[in-house]
C-alpha cells in the first residue's frame, strides 16, 4: 500500500559558473587651489554562464559575455585652506563618471552620475547627486523555462478557494 503512495524520483539539475578580468589606473592629471583632479579609468570582462535540466520544465544552457569600460573624475575646485578668503565656502568639489557595458544579448549600455559637495563649514555638508543606473536580467530571468499549474488559493473575501494559474520560469522578453 506504502508503495502505491511514492512519487516517481524527479532530478533537478543547476549549475552556474563565471569568470571575470577587471582593470583600472587611478591618480592626480592636474592640479587646481582646490588640490588635484583625480581620474580613474578602467575596463572589465566577465563571463557568465548558468545550466538547468528538470524533467518536468525542460532544460536551458545559456551564457554571456559582457564588455565594459568606465571613467570617473573628481575635481575639487575650492579645499579647507581657502576658507579665510572664501568664507562659506570651506570645501567645492564636483564629481563625474560615467560606464559603458556590453552585453552580448542585448548590446550597449551608457550610464552616467554626476554629484557636487558643497562644505560650508566643518560640520555642516550639502550633496547633490544625479545618475542612471539597471540592473540587467540574470540568465534564469530571461531563459529559465516556463511551467503553468493550477493551484487553489484562498479568497480572503468569499473564504472560499479558487482555482488560480500560477506561471513560473523566465521571460526572454526583459530588457534593462
Amino acid at each position: 500500500l506504502l508503495n502505491g503512495l511514492r512519487l516517481p524520483p524527479d532530478v533537478d539539475e543547476f549549475s552556474s559558473g563565471g569568470q571575470q578580468i577587471s582593470a583600472f589606473v587611478q591618480g592626480p592629471i592636474w592640479t587646481l587651489p582646490g588640490g588635484p583632479i583625480t581620474a580613474v579609468l578602467g575596463g572589465e570582462w566577465r563571463f557568465e554562464m548558468m545550466r538547468a535540466s528538470n524533467e518536468v520544465a525542460g532544460s536551458f544552457d545559456r551564457d554571456r559575455d559582457v564588455l565594459s569600460g568606465f571613467a570617473q573624475l573628481r575635481v575639487p575646485f575650492v579645499r579647507d585652506k581657502l576658507r579665510t578668503t572664501l568664507p562659506g565656502l570651506r570645501e567645492l568639489t564636483l564629481t563625474a563618471g560615467t560606464r559603458l557595458d556590453d552585453y552580448s544579448e542585448f548590446g550597449q549600455v551608457l550610464r552616467s552620475q554626476m554629484g557636487l559637495l558643497w562644505k560650508p563649514h566643518r560640520d555642516f555638508s550639502v550633496r547633490v547627486s544625479g545618475g542612471s543606473s539597471f540592473r540587467p536580467p540574470s540568465l534564469y530571468e530571461l531563459y529559465l523555462p516556463r511551467v503553468s499549474a493550477v493551484v487553489p488559493v484562498t479568497d480572503p473575501m468569499r473564504r472560499e478557494l479558487a482555482a488560480v494559474m500560477l506561471t513560473m520560469g523566465g521571460n526572454s522578453d526583459l530588457e534593462p
